[in-house]
């Protein structure tokens, strides 16, 4: 439990180390709003902000923290990296000056000002600045790598290309390097678009903007397909290597027109706008021309990727206005309604566009049964919504095991287990096992039938729920695990109890109340045997329901942890509390068939 700011400084420090910086921002905000005289959270809210280029949010928060201590470099660099980025200049010296102070910051303050200094053309002050970034920090390869651009930019090309030669004996993979010394590994660069811009961004921030567009500017060779990304294009074909083109061009003072309008027809597919002079580009295209689809679609991922989502929200909406037809666009924002702004109705009709002008994309269906769930539709709609895939022989897997789960949830087991047949289902690593699937839909089936008085076709699958069958090759082996989970005994063992097979059932019921794993489940088998401890039950059931309630969060990303949390408050008799978290199971990336129990509960098949 999170006592104090020091705490959750902490655990939002673990976020922010294991990578996952969105969450981690909202951590640190989160804690900032308990603990508002917290220097250190202050400091890192606004630090991690500008570290995501969010410097409009950034600028207030170290600015707050520089008026609170003066002394404290590391708010400095990041202060003057905020007012750089807005434009600020000024102020940006006076911050990267004051960081310069530090030996810790000297290095990357010296870098961040031989930058700025550059791009203002004094390139002797750059040099200079970048001479005590390398003393500083001698393995700091960025400093060492501009240094050599500058002073080739100075006119002494030649040494700069030796020295790069040089260091490239020590660093071969260095492709700013090899870049500088003359020789371009053309092939290596053509693989990877992101490889150029890296490039042309690097010499972007020191304001060599001619050297940037020779970059850009290259018809760089075919490569076979194993040596790139799927779906990767060449340079040439990325739409941000040509916007970048065109807002180097126009740095220069040239027109970039015919740039801009070469990228905004473009595949926007697989494209992922990261940096700050990226951004800059699309905004750039945008004020020539504001009806650029395809710069508002990748503005909009620049912005999501920041967990900007009403900006993101804004471009892609302008984005699908201008042109309804570009890739995952439909998708992207609707998961963006979905998500953040809890607009599950807008969210079903953008995924519903999606699955017409995108029918391939796995996100559109997904997205439009979670949507679906979360409004309520009943579960023929989301089959309906699945079933539009455009071949229904092609479908992947995640797919048809998705259609198998809702049919079943609709009662349709004749359309759910035909789905099964004539397919081969692969494992994948971290992916659902067909095998729990197939167990789901045939339980469900079970269940279904002893409820419509049928016992004696209820009992047949009952009996022979793990049973082989001969076309199906993934039904010889791994079944067992589920056929013993808790939940699987207790269901059969309705089944029986209904059907009047009370041995069966008892047995069952008694096999599923020993489970440790699943105890929401062990305690509705208990209720079935003479010997429940109702009082004992209520006390182990609220203790369980505060202690997960308390861990889902650490647990956000995946549906697992919510739906337990939730089935156990629904238990512990706190309805409210339970469906919140089921349909927060819903939101979070399914897992063991979370999403599809999670379903089932909210639409009232638990334990009574």
């Amino acid at each position: 439990m999170l006592k104090n700011a020091d705490d959750w400084l902490q655990a939002a420090r673990t976020l922010e180390l294991d990578g996952d910086l969105l969450s981690a921002v909202a951590s640190y905000q989160k804690a900032l709003q308990k603990f508002p005289s917290s220097y250190e959270l202050l400091k890192a809210v606004g630090r991690l902000d500008a570290a995501l280029l969010r410097f409009a949010e950034a600028a207030p928060l170290l600015s707050a923290a520089a008026a609170r201590n003066t002394t404290d470099a590391e708010v400095s660099y990041y202060l003057g990296i905020t007012h750089d980025a807005l434009g600020e200049q000024r102020a940006a010296i006076t911050s990267y000056e004051e960081a310069l102070r530090s030996p810790e910051f000297r290095a990357a303050a010296a870098l961040r000002l031989a930058e700025l200094q550059s791009r203002a053309d004094n390139l002797s002050a750059a040099e200079q600045l970048l001479t005590e970034s390398v003393q500083a920090a001698p393995n700091d390869l960025r400093a060492s790598e501009e240094l050599l651009a500058v002073q080739a930019a100075s006119g002494n090309s030649e040494a700069a290309s030796r020295k790069a030669r040089e260091l490239l004996q020590f660093h071969p993979s260095d492709i700013f390097l090899r870049e500088l010394s003359g020789d371009s590994d053309l092939a290596h660069l053509a693989a990877d678009p992101y490889r150029v811009l890296r490039i042309a961004t690097q010499y972007a921030a020191l304001g060599l903007y001619r050297q940037g567009i020779a970059v850009l500017a290259r018809r760089y060779p075919a490569v076979d397909p194993d040596q790139a990304e799927p779906g990767m294009t060449l340079p040439q074909g990325n739409p941000l290597v040509v916007y970048l083109r065109g807002y180097c061009r126009q740095q220069l003072g040239e027109s970039p027109a015919a740039d801009f309008a070469q990228a905004s027809k473009l595949s926007t597919l697989y494209v992922f706008p990261s940096t700050l002079v990226e951004k800059l580009a699309l905004d750039a295209a945008l004020r020539l021309n504001p009806d650029d689809a395809s710069a508002h679609a990748l503005l909009g991922t620049w912005y999501f990727a920041r967990a900007k989502t009403a900006d993101a929200v804004r471009e892609w909406s302008a984005a699908r206005r201008l042109n309804p037809l570009l890739p995952a666009l439909d998708a992207s924002l609707g998961q963006a309604l979905l998500h953040e702004t809890g607009d599950y109705g807008a969210a079903s009709a953008s995924f519903s566009e999606g699955i017409g002008n995108d029918p391939r994309n796995v996100a559109n269906y997904t997205g439009a049964v979670d949507a679906l769930t979360l409004l309520g539709s009943p579960p023929a709609e989301r089959v309906a919504a699945l079933q539009r895939y455009p071949d229904l022989k092609q479908m992947p897997n995640s797919l048809v095991e998705e259609l198998a789960l809702n049919e079943a949830e609709a009662g349709d087991f004749t359309g759910a287990l035909s789905l099964f047949h004539g397919r081969f289902f692969g494992r994948e690593e971290g992916g659902t096992n067909v095998r729990q699937v197939w167990i789901e839909v045939r339980l469900l089936q079970s269940a279904s039938l002893a409820q419509a008085s049928d016992c004696r076709a209820a009992l047949d699958v009952a009996d022979h729920l793990g049973a082989p069958v001969s076309d199906l090759a993934f039904t010889r082996d791994g079944l067992e695990s589920y056929l013993q989970s808790a939940r699987t005994r207790f269901l059969l063992g309705e089944v029986y109890e209904y059907c009047g097979k009370s041995d069966r059932a008892a047995e069952l019921f008694s096999a599923a109340a020993k489970s440790d794993g699943e105890l929401v489940w062990s305690w509705a088998a208990s209720r079935k045997l003479s010997a429940f401890d109702s009082s004992a039950w209520k006390q182990r059931l609220a203790a369980a329901a505060e202690a997960d309630d308390k861990s889902v969060g650490t647990n956000a990303r995946f549906s697992g942890a919510f739906y337990r949390a939730g089935i156990l408050n629904l238990a512990a008799g706190r309805p409210d509390r339970g469906r919140e978290l089921l349909r927060a199971a819903i939101l979070s990336l399914d897992s063991n068939l979370s999403h599809h129990f999670a379903r089932l509960v909210l639409a009232g098949k638990f334990p009574q």
